[in-house]
């Protein structure tokens, strides 16, 4: 039997669970993943900061940290996607800043700072397009199984 800090009753209200995720009974700092397993569904999954898994081969249920290491590919290819649509839009927001600058109403406004001001949005635009393929030949990695991270 494992000892574990007192919490009064007050203090479990509304609590999913009261112990720090390390003093658990389930927990595990690691997934086996040499063993067969199946994520289960998770409640309230973007704050818990843990995942819950349940191993095939014996029914057992653990709880993990929500790390990358941890993460089931579909996981890893959503967060994969955000970032490249993340990055689109980064894009096409200094796409349309460049556009506006040469607006004849928003040159008059910047005056003698045009020529620096449309060499920055187009420095911007050439990074995020960068970086933007940069992500996408990662995602297709992930969703090839190539890789996680």
């Amino acid at each position: 039997m494992s000892l574990q800090p007192y919490m009064p009753d007050a203090a479990r209200i509304g609590m999913p669970h009261p112990l720090p995720l390390y003093l658990r009974e389930d927990f595990q700092p690691f997934l086996d993943k040499d063993r067969p397993h199946e994520p289960l569904p998770q409640p309230r999954a973007l704050k818990s900061g843990t995942l819950r898994y349940r191993y095939t081969d014996t029914g057992e249920e653990v709880v993990v940290p929500d790390a990358w290491y941890n993460q089931t590919r579909e996981m890893r290819l959503a967060y994969w996607t955000a970032e490249v649509q993340q990055a689109h839009e980064r894009m096409t927001s200094a796409q349309r800043q460049q556009a506006m600058l040469q607006e004849p109403r928003h040159a008059r406004l910047q005056g003698a700072r045009l020529p620096e001001a449309l060499k920055d949005a187009a420095l911007l635009e050439s990074r995020w397009a960068a970086r933007k393929a940069a992500l996408v030949e990662i995602q297709e990695a992930v969703q090839r199984g190539e890789r996680l991270v």
